[in-house]
């Protein structure tokens, strides 16, 4: 995302906010005075990377500021961090990133929180359109944690697995979500196929996500879900869909009575391995070799 801001100066800027990586770690740490002597809080922002949590705001490389969203506050997003570095403050990077959490927030309701005597926050949110909810005291003695929320109707987008019966939701596809065009007789079989499970992401009646998966079983082993291909819209992409997605095909495992599920993916696929990696995925210690053979010369 790019974004228009006017330093204190006076003079235009162009920047930019993206998902952080793991090599923006290290500024990152830098950048938070907070972290810089709180352990507890520079393992947070490490696991607000890894699990693609953490939103950057860049200036010619240079980070600006960052943003945590995620969704642990009663499954309702929840902007548990808002930092911008000294010298870039009062030029709209909280403004940018907390409007940016609001336009990749995946719930109706947004909540955040900061301390009462966070004058220049509780004005940010207020005129951003948050309510105060409620107050908590004795995280920090003598100063509580003010608690506010944002309505966001417009920003919900309903993740859900599909049957039978369910073709015609895959009738209007983002594109991106898939590899080549639906075609409506291999969708009706394989919805109508028990073992095979297909989750999707729809805003506004339009699908911007999908996971596939096979589940199945062998001889001599329990059932195995095997996820085939995880598809998020770039539209979409950076809002946490792709780990909504694999939650609920994780749950369609669970339900047909997988102990687990495995995915392939290419070492050099970074936010596929950082997604993986945020759900607890366990790397193979062995490197895999993937052989493709042709065994109808008729069949595309």
């Amino acid at each position: 995302m790019r974004l228009n801001l006017t330093d204190n100066a006076g003079v235009s800027l162009s920047a930019t906010i993206r998902v952080a990586e793991a090599a923006d770690l290290s500024e990152l740490l830098a950048l938070d005075h907070g972290a810089q002597s709180t352990p507890a809080r520079q393992a947070f922002i490490r696991r607000a990377v890894m699990r693609g949590a953490c939103h950057v705001a860049l200036l010619e490389g240079r980070l600006l500021g960052c943003m945590v969203l995620d969704y642990t506050f009663f499954d309702n997003g929840f902007i548990s961090l808002v930092y911008v570095a000294q010298e870039s403050r009062r030029c709209g990077i909280g403004r940018a990133l907390v409007q940016h959490a609001q336009r990749i927030c995946l719930t109706p309701k947004l909540f955040t929180s900061t301390n009462a005597s966070n004058m220049p926050m509780r004005n940010l949110l207020l005129g951003q359109g948050y309510q105060p909810s409620g107050m908590v005291e004795h995280l920090d003695e003598g100063d509580p944690e003010m608690v506010f929320f944002k309505s966001l109707p417009d920003r919900a987008i309903a993740v859900r697995l599909l049957h039978a019966g369910d073709e015609t939701v895959l009738a209007h596809v983002a594109q991106g979500v898939f590899d080549h065009n639906i075609d409506p007789r291999l969708t009706h079989e394989f919805l109508g196929d028990p073992r095979h499970h297909l989750a999707v992401a729809e805003d506004n009646g339009v699908v911007v996500g999908m996971a596939s998966a096979v589940h199945y079983v062998h001889p001599d082993k329990s059932p195995e879900l095997w996820i085939n291909e995880v598809g998020v819209a770039p539209t979409h992409q950076g809002r946490g869909l792709a780990k909504a997605l694999l939650a609920a095909m994780f749950e369609a495992g669970r339900a047909a009575g997988c102990a687990e599920a495995w995915v392939l993916t290419d070492r050099s696929n970074l936010p596929a391995m950082r997604l993986y990696a945020s759900l607890d995925g366990k790397q193979s210690p062995n490197d895999q070799v993937m052989f493709t053979f042709r065994i109808n010369s008729e069949k595309t």
